[in-house]
């Protein structure tokens, strides 16, 4: 919105300098961030208090709670044109996005050729003395855009990206295994990194892994705190699935619920009961810090977290390969009815012609805050040339009177044009100020997608207007097949328009910014 003051007496904003200057903030604090940088450019007599560094750097802390930016500065020692353009990245890089669009409706994936144009690339060399491959890399660009985490051999980095020359801030020697999973604290002041590590005795015999989790503080920078346990499994890859929220590590392992409290170092664990050991669950949460949630492919499993023990009781009752509680039905079971999710979508296909595949998620960083909680199916029908990519939204159905109480599913559909030879791969989805931006990888041409929708569904806009599909860029990542696609081989921030992948042809991590100073 262009908002000029000197020229229009008659709206209400004219009253704005006559008012007192912390009245004034007080306003501000309630626009969107790039209609304070318009009222200061048009607006005379409201230049100085708009361009208070005070003020800039209250937005900016309410842009990064919103969007769940790392907290990491008060903002009095930054200068302030660096206020502002943190604070309105996530709303220039939107507005980018939307210049660039194609309604979701009308899409046809071939039809898209171009990307943005990016304000400024550079590329970093990794302090590692192993090379870049896809079995032993991997990277996470914290939302906010400063800090990434790499993991590249050996060697496990923390990048200040927003320096004038990427440095590494905190490093240490491991090697990340399965589990690479990177989650804020609860104030949002720090984040841990939780890896897994397979061992070997001196004979060669595997014995069970490590979990190792860092917490790194921006507040402390140079150090990372470290603890460790070992988890019930000899494989790190045996993990089913696995999560990190608040001060809790919760895996699922051949039927059993295992979870870590590394701050107190209590541990719980029960089993799933014979009924819902025989199917794949390919999310795990916890919502509100006290119901754990998996999902399956036929039910929504919930449970009310059990107590923690101490290590020395816990070891005395699980030591036989018994859990701590046994077998626990859940509190709540909804079931997944695909017909259901048909149904309410407006289609009647026919079974077998419905191939429904999980998507891989990374929603663990927002799951941290109760983010809207959300997993993904994409599934193809064999006699329409579409991809149907379906977000099932899990909402609470807490009424008294509702025997379903629980988490419910609701359903929301999108058509895509099928890529080559099956190539297209979902990403995970992140916060970028009221939208969800989900990324969407196409192997066949190198190129990295989103599709941008808002997290409230209550618009009066159809989702034609309201859902939007545009190509990022095309990348050289070296991987071509979907099934090559890594997750923890790109990372897109939206909140920070930029974008961090691995090169095994360059051999270097590539930094994009599609927003400027």
């Amino acid at each position: 919105m262009d908002i000029n003051l000197e020229n229009n007496a008659t709206l209400p904003y004219a009253l704005l300098p006559n008012i007192p200057i912390e009245l004034q903030h007080c306003i501000f604090l309630l626009l969107d961030p790039l209609d304070v940088v318009s009222v200061g450019s048009t607006c005379k007599a409201l230049r100085d208090s708009s361009n208070d560094r005070t003020l800039w750097a209250q937005i900016l802390h309410q842009t990064s709670l919103k969007n769940r930016f790392l907290l990491y500065d008060d903002g009095q020692s930054v200068p302030i044109r660096h206020l502002k353009h943190a604070a309105t990245r996530p709303a220039r890089m939107l507005r980018r996005l939307q210049h660039h669009k194609t309604p979701v409706a009308s899409q046809e994936s071939q039809s898209i050729t171009e990307g943005l144009t990016p304000v400024q690339t550079r590329m970093i060399s990794p302090n590692s003395e192993h090379r870049i491959r896809r079995q032993s890399s991997c990277l996470f660009l914290i939302p906010g855009g400063r800090f990434l985490v790499s993991s590249i051999g050996d060697s496990l980095s923390v990048w200040d990206l927003d320096s004038s020359s990427p440095t590494i801030i905190a490093s240490a020697t491991c090697r990340a295994g399965f589990v690479f999973l990177v989650t804020p604290s609860r104030d949002q002041r720090s984040f841990r990194i939780s890896v897994s590590s397979n061992r070997f005795s001196t004979t060669g015999l595997p014995l069970r892994c490590k979990l190792t989790i860092y917490t790194f503080s921006p507040d402390n920078p140079g150090h990372l705190e470290c603890v460790e346990t070992e988890l019930e499994a000899q494989r790190d890859y045996d993990l089913s699935v696995f999560t990190l929220v608040d001060d809790v590590f919760v895996y699922l392992h051949r039927g059993n619920v295992h979870a870590w409290n590394f701050i107190n170092n209590k541990f719980s664990s029960w089993s799933l009961p014979p009924a819902y050991v025989d199917q794949q669950y390919p999310e795990i949460f916890i919502h509100e810090t006290k119901q754990l949630v998996i999902i399956g492919e036929r039910y929504v499993l919930a449970w009310d977290i059990p107590a923690f023990v101490g290590l020395k009781e816990y070891h005395s009752k699980t030591a036989a390969g018994h859990t701590y509680h046994g077998p626990m039905q859940p509190t709540s079971t909804t079931p997944i009815d695909l017909s259901l999710m048909f149904s309410q979508l407006g289609v009647t296909p026919e079974p077998p012609t419905i191939l429904p595949v999980f998507c891989e998620t990374t929603h663990d960083w927002y799951n941290s805050f109760s983010s809207p909680t959300s997993f993904d199916i994409i599934w193809t029908s064999t006699d329409d040339p579409h991809d149907y990519f379906t977000t099932i939204d899990l909402k609470n159905r807490n009424h008294k009177k509702d025997c379903s109480a629980g988490l419910g599913p609701t359903f929301k559909l999108l058509k895509l044009g099928t890529a080559t030879d099956d190539s297209r791969c979902l990403d995970s989805w992140r916060l970028c100020d009221d939208s969800l931006v989900k990324g969407c990888y196409r192997g066949d041409q190198y190129a990295f997608e989103v599709i941008v929708a808002p997290q409230d569904n209550q618009s009066e806009e159809s989702e034609e207007h309201k859902i939007f599909f545009a190509r990022l860029g095309v990348f050289n990542t070296g991987l071509r097949r979907a099934d090559d696609f890594d997750r923890f081989w790109f990372s897109f921030d939206p909140g920070s328009g930029r974008v961090c992948y691995l090169s095994e042809i360059e051999q270097k991590i590539v930094v994009v910014d599609y927003v400027g100073m």
